[in-house]
């Protein structure tokens, strides 16, 4: 009787169609607006109703209003991604990523991002992202307008409110889902 042994042979597939997953850093135009109150009081002639009759008096009036105090035009931070790629066998392949990250600027909060790739090397590989990012970020409340004095003060500055921008992401990729390719 003949013994057969059979064993798997591993082998570096080209063409095709991969999904990876890694881990990233980025930078982004999406993030936090910042803005100061400013605080004044002004003397007036108030009208004060006296019993039946209207007398003006000079009184304290408070007014606060809000100044941009600083815009950042670029925030960063890390993102894991997960990815589609062309398998050429080459050096440079495209594909395409999903992502979920944090934004890192004053408040950590999460972010999600979409976009294109270039992928370089073969195994493992080094991205280069590109897509559109969206996440919640602070802007002025809708009831004040920059630089427009209120009577009184302001007691909720900011709204948290979703935006999208660009993001660039350098990423490394950690493996691969699924199974590696074998032939018998």
């Amino acid at each position: 009787k003949e013994v057969r042994k059979i064993e798997p042979i591993k082998f570096h597939t080209i063409g095709g169609f991969r999904m990876e997953y890694g881990v990233g850093l980025y930078v982004t135009g999406l993030g936090d607006d910042e803005y100061v109150t400013e605080r004044n009081t002004r003397i007036e002639k108030v009208a004060v109703l006296n019993g039946t009759t209207v007398d003006s008096v000079l009184q304290n009036v408070n007014y606060a209003s809000l100044k941009e105090s600083s815009s950042k035009n670029v925030n960063w931070g890390t993102m894991a991604y997960f990815q589609g790629r062309s398998n050429w066998g080459s050096w440079l392949n495209i594909g395409g990523y999903f992502g979920i990250g944090l934004l890192l600027n004053n408040n950590a909060k999460p972010i999600f991002s979409a976009g294109g790739s270039l992928v370089f090397g073969r195994i493992p590989r080094g991205n280069l992202n590109i897509g559109a990012v969206w996440g919640k970020v602070n802007r002025v409340n809708p009831k004040y307008e920059l630089g427009k004095e209120v009577q009184g003060d302001i007691t909720d500055p900011v709204v948290s409110v979703t935006r999208s921008s660009l993001l660039i992401g350098i990423t490394w990729n950690l493996g691969k889902v699924g199974k590696p390719a074998t032939a018998n």
